[in-house]
């Protein structure tokens, strides 16, 4: 479970910083738009295309910009892989290439090592269509001290999360409500995203709706209203 919790979080916040939507400034530039692939625990893949915001005066991608990149990517892996959060103790880079903006590049971070509190990440930066490589960091990271507590956030996070997605999935299934919502809701309504005090759905019309879905639109909104206030009443638990 930790393991998996860990991962999850791990996801999440590569997604959510691409997206721009978390985290600090600087890591939002430095990583919108990338693209994750493949994400284990202590392994992340990831495509990346040089925006044009990176570059530095040659038309490259900005030196600091990639610096930034391989450390926020290799201290992600580390949690990963550990669960815990990861402070870096020593960061090394090596540069073998310059890479130009608009250029798609192969971002690849992996635990290497481990010993006590310490964990060891190599991240290596290569062309994606010839695999040349064009950076290569190394890190040593290790637990912040008093920030254990985040992992058992998250799980509880996590666990209110699958509740508010099997009340939307009672709903949509006619295993909570009335009679109404069995006809207006039942098949139609599919969960695409929960997170924390948002839930958004897609919606199928149907023939039973008839042309007239204002009443349909009343009583969806109305559920959806129901469920918000549900969860925000549960995620008071972690205040």
């Amino acid at each position: 479970m930790k393991d998996k919790i860990a991962l999850e979080t791990t996801i999440k916040w590569i997604q959510d910083q691409s997206k721009g939507v978390m985290g600090r400034r600087v890591e939002s530039l430095t990583l919108e738009a990338i693209q994750l692939v493949e994400a284990r625990n202590g392994f992340v893949r990831c495509n990346f295309i040089v925006p044009t915001h990176l570059a530095d005066k040659d038309g490259n991608w900005h030196a600091g910009a990639m610096a930034t990149l391989i450390d926020s990517l290799g201290t992600a892996t580390a949690f990963s892989f550990s669960g815990n959060v990861k402070a870096s103790l020593d960061f090394s880079l090596s540069f073998y290439s310059t890479v130009k903006i608009l250029e798609e590049v192969e971002i690849e971070a992996k635990v290497v090592q481990r010993k006590g509190k310490l964990t060891s990440v190599e991240v290596k930066v290569k062309r994606k269509d010839s695999g040349q490589l064009i950076a290569l960091g190394k890190l040593w990271t290790t637990s912040s001290q008093g920030r254990e507590w985040m992992l058992e956030r998250e799980r509880m996070k996590y666990n209110l999360l699958q509740k508010i997605r099997r009340r939307v999935e009672e709903i949509s299934k006619d295993e909570f409500g009335h009679e109404l919502g069995t006809i207006i809701l039942k098949g139609g309504l599919q969960v695409v995203e929960v997170q924390q005090g948002f839930v958004r759905c897609n919606f199928i019309i149907t023939i039973c709706h008839g042309v007239n879905f204002v009443c349909p639109l009343l009583y969806l909104f109305e559920s959806m209203l129901v469920i918000i206030l549900f969860f925000v009443k549960l995620s008071n638990q972690l205040s």
